[in-house]
Order: structure tokens, then sequence, then C-alpha cells
């Protein structure tokens, strides 16, 4: 039998909890009181109790692996509402309905690794949801820790905005590694150039470096698995240009401001 207090708290399953963008969430979720939160990663933990909210922090590979292991997570803990905060390619979370007929929503994060924690509350938290009531039912979730939402019109329009984010920042990387493969075929100053260009306002400069880590080039790919696009692979192709003649050791870098070059943290 269970205790009142027990009785009167929502459960907050968060598997993946130790991950980059788990661990934030987890902690957020630890300060409402309300809330019993769970927390479950590779290491095996038994729970036998009701889950009301599951969130969904692993990482997405391999889209069939994915859903084979998210429906597997939603059969053993049958919660009454999942999060899928991961990037996924368009259609996986209506597959993931599709299969389970159990509530839903995708809801990507957004920020900076370092910060990530503080970055949960100050971006909105876009939501797609397979029906109004799911949808709902996240923003509430969300908004009771304090981070800002909007819901749109569903699951696949949150899956490809995340990635079309990222996508935007790896195409402005690679438009800069073409610039300085210009200025150097041309022996012209690589930073007389994107000086004028960055005098002119609105207009910002990348470090025209390799783009590396777990985000912005597995995104294009997850990507380039549902749609056939010359223009994403071209940002791959002269990702691996840069990377035959200059090497990986120069990491990508951030929009430069005043007259130095201003790192920019890893960021999902």
């Amino acid at each position: 039998m269970m205790h009142g207090r027990e009785t009167l708290k929502k459960v907050v399953m968060v598997i993946g909890f130790k991950g980059e963008v788990g661990r934030p969430l987890y902690e957020l979720l630890r300060g409402i009181e309300e809330y019993e939160v769970i927390g479950l990663d590779i290491e095996p933990k038994e729970y036998r109790g009701k889950v009301d909210i599951m969130h969904i922090c692993y990482p997405c590979d391999d889209e069939q692996k994915f859903i084979q292991t998210t429906i597997q997570y939603m059969k053993k803990f049958n919660p009454k509402l999942t999060i899928i905060n991961s990037t996924v390619p368009p259609g996986t979370t209506e597959k993931i309905h599709q299969l389970t007929k159990m509530p839903i929503v995708h809801s990507p994060v957004r920020g900076m690794i370092p910060h990530m924690k503080h970055d949960l509350l100050h971006f909105i938290k876009y939501i797609g949801g397979v029906d109004e009531e799911s949808a709902k039912l996240a923003q509430e979730h969300f908004e009771r820790i304090g981070i800002p939402t909007k819901i749109c019109k569903g699951p696949k329009e949150t899956e490809l905005a995340k990635i079309i984010n990222t996508t935007y920042y790896a195409l402005l990387i690679a438009w800069f590694q073409e610039i300085y493969r210009l200025c150097e075929e041309l022996g012209v100053s690589y930073e007389d150039v994107v000086d004028f260009i960055k005098t002119t306002e609105g207009r910002p400069v990348l470090y025209p470096g390799y783009i590396g880590g777990h985000c912005l080039i597995p995104n294009i790919r997850l990507l380039l698995t549902k749609v056939d696009s010359d223009f994403l692979r071209l940002i791959l192709e002269s990702n691996e240009r840069w990377k035959e003649k200059y090497g990986t050791e120069s990491p990508a870098r951030g929009t430069l401001r005043k007259d130095s070059w201003k790192f920019q943290k890893k960021r999902v």
C-alpha cells in the first residue's frame, strides 16, 4: 500500500538521464516538489510502479533501432505520456504512435552543452503531439518546470525543425570553408574579406574549421535517410574536403565578435 504523500506525486521517468540532454532535464525535474523523478540509463534498474510521464533522452543513430527501443520502454512502463526529446528523422514519432496507440509527443531541445540546464529554461520548447490532448499535457508539464512552450501542428514539424536548425549552422560553417578556399586559391587575405562581411549589419561570420561532434553532421545524415538533397550532400562534401586538406584539429567555431574569434561551444 502506498503512503498518502506518494499518491499525490506524479512519477516522471527520464531514460538516458546521464546524457548531455537527460542530465540537465533530470536535475530540473528533481527541483519540482510534486514530482517523483526516476532516472534510467545503460545500467539496468528495476521499477514496477506507475509512470505518468516518460522522457526519452537517448540519441537516435538508427531510426528503426530507436523505434524498437522506445516501444519496449513504453510497453514496459506504460506511461500516460511519452516525450521524445531526442533528434529523430521526420516521421519517427508518428511511427511509434501507430505501433503503440499510446500518447506521445516530440519536443526537441536547443542549447549549448555546457549550459544546457540554463538553455532549457531559456529557449521555447516546441511541442509536436500526435493529438491535441497529448500536446497540451506536455505543455502543462514543461510549463510547470518553468520552460516556455509552443505547440506545433504535429511531430513532423518539430522533428524537421530541429534538424533544419542544426543544419543551418552547418551550412554557414561550410560556406566559410568555401570562402577560405577561394581566398587561398586567389591569394587574397581571408581576414580582410570576412572583416568586410562582419561590418555589414546582420551578416554572421564563422570560423571555417572542420565540423566535428555528434550533432550537426549526424543530423544531416538522418535527414538524408528521408529526402534526396544535393544541397545537404554539398555540406558533407565541403566538410570532407576540409578534412582532407586541413585536418580535423581546428574545430568549427562560432560568430566572430569584435576583432577576435569567439569559440562556439558544442550545441545540440
